[in-house]
């Protein structure tokens, strides 16, 4: 069923560690200013995670 699978991928690491900062950041936003760019660099964290996700499942 996982054959195939690379469980452990830097990238995957990378992207869910920069997907754990965005969510501290945005829970730690003071500011409407600062709550706008979490809210962003949240998003972005996101859109990369489903990629590289993408990339890991088709064994790339």
């Amino acid at each position: 069923m996982y054959k195939g699978y690379n469980f452990y991928d830097p990238s995957l690491t990378e992207a869910l560690t920069n997907l754990q900062i965005a969510q501290n950041q945005f829970n730690n936003a003071s500011t409407p200013d600062m709550v706008d760019v979490a809210i962003y660099e949240l998003s972005a964290a996101e859109m990369h995670l489903k990629a590289v996700l993408k990339k890991v499942r088709n064994g790339e």
